[in-house]
């Protein structure tokens, strides 16, 4: 049977994931690992085609008010397996982040706050994305997060959608002055530990509100609606990316691998 809408009402808890088709990602055969940081041609295509199944899966029995045609990707905009070093993503001193054995490692060490990794400058961010990557984190304490973020702005705003090193995947939103809080997290361990696990991420704006939504290896983790103050589009002034967060458990650090950004349309 079809999975349920990615964008039901908000929670701050839910019950067993639904299953979800495969993910549109980088190639995960040896000759897929070779490209560069590109907005492709005849790869984007068949990238495209997997998510416009994704698309029609995400919005049956129900989907986004304003229809299932909202969800068809107009065009994958960024792919990465970070084998070559200089597709352009920062690398600090010393040495976290880094390009490393074709992942990218990031790390914060104790006393650190979160690190957060946005895409390379010249990367047009839409208002309606798809987020893809592999993360297995190496480090950190119980309640240590990885992930990607979304709508990073002024004053660090943003929504993070990430996981905890035991599985258990999480929906934050950090606020103006640094608060944070949870808007949605699975009802217990959706991945590995100790494993790369593959994120896919939603960060939609719809109307007057903002919608998110988090799948661990396939299957629907946590979904959340923020309409109270909602973090909007706002082109070249907002950002997306990576991060690593140890949220006062001394340090964290994880390994990305196979990023992709999509446009939904």
């Amino acid at each position: 049977a079809p999975p349920p809408s990615p964008h039901p009402a908000p929670t701050a808890h839910l019950t067993a994931p639904a299953d979800l088709p495969a993910a549109p990602t980088v190639a995960d055969s040896p000759s897929g690992r070779r490209g560069r940081l590109l907005a492709v041609g005849g790869a984007a295509l068949a990238v495209a085609v997997v998510l416009v199944v994704v698309a029609v899966a995400l919005t049956r029995n129900g989907g986004a008010s304003s229809g299932a045609a909202d969800f068809e990707p107009r065009e994958t905009l960024v792919t990465d397996n970070f084998e070559d070093a200089g597709s352009g993503w920062f690398e600090g001193m010393p040495g976290s982040p880094t390009y490393v054995g074709g992942v990218y490692r990031m790390r914060a060490n104790m006393g650190e706050d979160a690190k957060f990794m946005p895409l390379p400058q010249g990367k047009g961010i839409p208002a309606r994305m798809l987020l893809d990557v592999k993360t297995r984190i190496t480090e950190g304490g119980g309640d240590a997060e990885a992930g990607v973020f979304c709508r990073n702005g002024y004053g660090g705003a943003k929504y993070t959608l990430g996981l905890r090193p035991d599985g258990v995947a999480r929906i934050r939103k950090s606020e103006l002055g640094g608060r944070s809080r949870q808007l949605a997290r699975s009802e217990g361990p959706v991945g590995a530990p100790g494993k790369s696990n593959r994120i896919q991420a939603t960060c939609v704006d719809a109307g007057t509100k903002v919608e998110l939504a988090l799948w661990v290896n396939g299957k629907r983790a946590a979904t959340a609606v923020d309409a109270a103050s909602p973090l909007k589009s706002q082109d070249d002034r907002t950002s997306t990316g990576l991060y690593v967060d140890p949220r006062g458990a001394g340090s964290a650090g994880a390994d990305f691998d196979d990023f992709t950004m999509a446009d939904l349309g």
